[in-house]
């Protein structure tokens, strides 16, 4: 095993080596000083842009990114990368292919068939129909996202526009989308428990956690507007 926390120069964090909300061709993930792996996924803690590693330990920022593109190479895929820094040492924890935005699911498979990477043929397996229907959805113009009352600001993790009433409980979420409201779920985080009220929810916003936490990459994969970290209240 290796530790997060055992002192100076520890830590870990999520990579994903290409940014899974907008498709830019960049890092993007989170970094937590001190932490163990579970703190940075479960969104119960809140963590450092990836960019404070490359600020306090260059070197295993470097080390990383290296990795991250040699899998890349491998799997032909954007990774999702967990690691853990122990006294300055970089060990990878598990890879796997990115879940991703329906915007970054075009952008991607585009940016890969350009390096030679995937084929035209896997450029239309991975641009699916539900991709398609979800960039076709109406969007906020400026003017009326300007005029709206900001209730609370955290970290985009799925794009997209929803509307519906909050509910805090799960319970309460599941009945009132069994009775046909549109609902927003509210948590202070999410967990594997809450899945069945994010999928019949509209929306979904957390109090913590962060662009790499299990409400961002579950909303994700299912498609559903998401801020997280929007602080407590």
């Amino acid at each position: 095993m290796v530790f997060g926390n055992c002192g100076h120069n520890s830590g870990t964090g999520v990579l994903f080596s290409r940014n899974p909300i907008t498709g830019a061709k960049e890092p993007f993930g989170e970094w937590l000083p001190g932490g163990q792996g579970e703190d940075v996924v479960s969104g119960g803690v809140d963590t450092r842009p990836l960019s404070a590693l490359h600020d306090e330990q260059p070197e295993v920022w470097a080390a990383l990114l290296d990795a991250a593109r040699k899998l890349e190479q491998l799997d032909r895929d954007v990774q999702d990368i967990e690691f853990t820094v122990e006294a300055g040492r970089l060990w990878l924890l598990q890879t796997r292919v990115a879940k991703r935005s329906a915007q970054a699911a075009v952008r991607l498979a585009l940016q890969l068939r350009q390096e030679g990477l995937i084929d035209d043929a896997e450029v239309l397996r991975r641009v699916t129909p539900s991709h398609i229907e979800t960039l076709l959805l109406p969007s906020v113009q400026p003017e009326t996202r300007l005029a709206a009352a900001l209730l609370a600001k955290g970290q985009p993790a799925c794009p997209g526009v929803a509307s519906g009433r909050a509910y805090t409980d799960v319970d309460d979420a599941l009945d009132a989308a069994g009775q046909g409201q549109d609902v927003i779920l509210v948590r202070p985080s999410t967990s594997p428990d809450d899945v069945q009220a994010m999928l019949a929810s509209r929306g979904i916003v957390t109090e913590v956690g962060g662009a790499t936490s299990h409400a961002a990459i579950v909303s994700r994969e299912i498609g559903r507007p998401t801020v997280v970290g929007c602080g407590a209240g």
